[in-house]
């Protein structure tokens, strides 16, 4: 019965790509279903039902550049691509894989290849198994390139599944992944790094081969089995390690990885087949483990091995396991061996030894006569104790300099085992140095030294010395400020503090004055320190203070005489310093203001009644009143009669007097200044008789 569904989606994209060829052989991951008998007919597909429902596509029939396989068929899943269901020898533009499928065949795509290829998930990538060569993945529409993160959950890496990804730089495996299938990885030529899973159990073959980029691998102990050319061509891999679980290491793993140098054989190891680590030119050196019994052939072909020390418990030795060996010069072969192929060593140099614990027959009867090529045989040393007491011989390898380490090989004498010291380092012989600059008080110097051996040279430098103060105190001027200075003894470098203020002369202050109508005697305060001291006096018609006299230090009063009557007179102090050939002057004192008392009044007249006696006087310059007296002869006093409070007022006039009595009468006039009151001298006494 045919069945056809209504139609195929068909996406034309073009796209360059790296060819992927189906594998010819390995791991099938086909499902255990079986198809029922009748092959039906959809479109472009033949395809069979499987037991569970789902269906296995057989053949492709279509010639479409853009293949899209359905993800359902007449409602039924689309989970397993058949072997050989897509046979063609021309290359398409596109495959897109639908999600339900499940399973690729052995060479479900003989043939068949394609530019790009589209899948919804990289994890089903993983497992289909079988994958079509093709140029580019695409994994929900975005280009797998750069590093890979295969998903956690996947199980299996299938066969094929990244082969010949150019784009790959790195690749991260999650613990749930436990098989590594056939050529997983091959040919990713910029692949430089892989996290390894920590469950992964199987590697197939040529796993990793040809990843001419990858420089270290960490294999964990979970693996068991490593198939054949697993990293065989990896020229840049250096490092290596092979687990525990390992019992036979296969054919060609290591085969031309010409930058390995370090290998880690773990106990539990039983063979090496052959070829494994052929032409590894820069493995120099190994440790076998003790559970090895085979060496197979070509095993270490054309590496730089220096020394071989086979251990104990090892049976076969293969056909020129060792050949083409140049630097091989110490052999340690040991009475278990009951087989060693043809030229299994070639001898290093002239030199070289093997250490065989039996004798020369057994050696003989195991096949060690043509165990070496003509040309490069051992000198062979029979019934060698592996237990003797070294004799070691030191040669110094590379002479210690001053500030690289040296080093010396001792070797033994019987054995050739040798082993490596290193030579410390000399270090330096500077000596005391030179001063090239001297240090200052704040500025570094130098010292240089020059090593007496390798006249290496060093600068050192020499802390400044610091500044060396020496204090004095400088005292205060009438000029300048007192202060304490120190100053550096050794460059000069100075600064001051404790300043104490300049010295200033003090301030003379009147204190009071004595007059007389023609003088007047005014005193001031001392000043400390003054020299002497400046009078000025005011000029009323300039209107300017002019010097009138300087005094000693000594002398605290001045008197100006011939001074006009009853005046105000005004005066300045100056005190001043003569010090240094110069004189300072103090502020003036306040202005002194000073009077000379009024003059003597006259009396000029008098008019007389019978009961009054009317005076009348001249006026005194600067008089502000006057004063009358009468003599009281009763009490042979003098008593004021009046006090005329107006300096123009020059009359009085005494009434209720006694007719016919004698009066006498005098005057005086009174000056006010400052709230003081200064008295001139009284007027002649004058006598008048009443009427």
């Amino acid at each position: 019965m045919k069945k056809i569904i209504a139609s195929v989606v068909a996406v034309t994209i073009a796209f360059g790509g790296l060819a992927l060829p189906a594998a010819e052989s390995g791991l099938s991951f086909s499902a255990a279903i079986s198809a029922s008998a009748d092959e039906s007919t959809a479109a472009d597909f033949n395809y069979t039902v499987l037991s569970d429902g789902t269906l296995k596509i057989t053949k492709y029939k279509g010639k479409a550049n853009n293949v899209v396989i359905p993800e359902t068929i007449d409602g039924k899943k689309v989970t397993v691509i058949g072997t050989r269901a897509f046979y063609d020898y021309t290359r398409k533009n596109s495959l897109t894989i639908p999600s339900s499928l499940k399973t690729i065949e052995d060479n479900g795509f003989h043939y068949f290849s394609f530019d790009s290829v589209f899948i919804g998930s990289l994890k089903q990538w993983c497992e289909l198994g079988n994958n079509p060569e093709c140029g580019t993945i695409f994994v929900n529409d975005v280009k797998l390139t750069g590093a890979v993160n295969i998903p956690n959950g996947t199980e299996r890496i299938g066969d094929s599944a990244f082969y010949n990804r150019g784009e790959i730089t790195s690749v991260s495996i999650p613990d749930s992944v436990t098989s590594i299938g056939y050529h997983a990885f091959a040919k990713c030529g910029n692949m430089m790094s892989v996290k390894m899973s920590n469950k992964v159990q199987t590697i197939g073959e040529g796993a990793f081969s040809d990843c001419e980029k990858l420089t270290a691998i960490t294999l964990p102990d979970t693996l068991t089995e490593i198939e054949r050319d697993a990293f065989a061509n990896c020229y840049k891999l250096e490092k290596a390690n092979i687990p525990s679980k390992v019992k036979v290491l296969k054919a060609c793993t290591f085969e031309s990885c010409g930058s390995l140098k370090n290998v880690t054989l773990s106990e539990g190891l039983t063979d090496i087949e052959k070829e494994a680590f052929y032409n590894c030119y820069s493995l120099s050196s190994i440790k076998f483990p003790s559970t090895l019994k085979t060496i197979g052939y070509h095993s270490f072909y054309r590496t730089s091995l220096t020394r071989a020390e086979l251990p104990s418990g090892l049976t076969t030795i293969g056909q020129e396991a060792f050949y083409m060996c140049g630097s091989l010069q110490s052999v340690f072969v040991p009475k278990s061996v009951d087989s060693i192929g043809m030229w299994a060593f070639s001898a290093g140099s002239d030199d070289s030894k093997l250490f065989y614990e039996g004798s020369e027959a057994s050696w003989i009867k195991i096949g060690g006569s043509k165990a070496f090529p003509d040309g490069c045989e051992f000198n062979v040393v029979y019934n060698y104790d592996p237990n003797h007491k070294h004799s070691y011989t030191t040669k110094i390898t590379k002479q210690a300099t001053c500030t690289a380490a040296g080093e010396k090989v001792l070797t033994c004498s019987i054995c050739g085992d040798s082993y490596t010291q290193t030579i410390p380092a000399k270090g330096h012989s500077y000596g005391a140095g030179k001063v090239t600059k001297q240090p200052t008080c704040t500025a570094a110097g130098t010292r240089e030294y020059t090593c007496s051996s390798c006249g290496s040279k060093k600068t050192e430098t020499i802390k400044a010395k610091g500044h060396s103060y020496k204090t004095s105190v400088v005292a205060p001027t009438y000029e300048a400020q007192g202060y304490t200075l120190h100053k550096c003894s050794s460059c000069g470098n100075s600064y001051k503090d404790n300043y104490t203020a300049k010295k200033t002369v003090g301030k003379a202050a009147g204190n009071g004055f004595t007059c007389t109508a023609t003088s007047v005697n005014f005193g001031w305060n001392k000043v400390a320190n003054a020299s002497g001291y400046k009078i000025y006096a005011y000029n009323t018609s300039t209107k300017k203070w002019k010097l009138v006299t300087t005094v000693s230090a000594n002398t605290f009063t001045y008197k100006q005489s011939g001074s006009k009557s009853g005046t105000t007179y005004k005066y300045k102090v100056k005190a001043f310093v003569k010090e240094n050939g110069k004189t300072y002057y103090g502020e003036s004192s306040d202005t002194i203001v000073t009077t000379t008392k009024p003059a003597k009044v006259t009396i000029k007249s008098a008019s007389v009644s019978k009961t009054a006696v009317k005076l009348k006087w001249g006026t005194v310059n600067g008089a502000n009143g006057y004063r009358v007296y009468r003599y009281d002869s009763a009490s042979k006093k003098w008593v004021t009669v009046s006090t005329v409070k107006d300096g123009k007022t020059v009359s009085y006039k005494e009434s209720k007097l006694k007719s016919g009595t004698s009066y006498k009468y005098k005057v005086k006039a009174y000056r006010k200044v400052g709230g003081n009151t200064y008295w001139g001298t009284a007027s002649a006494v004058k006598t008048y008789k009443t009427k």
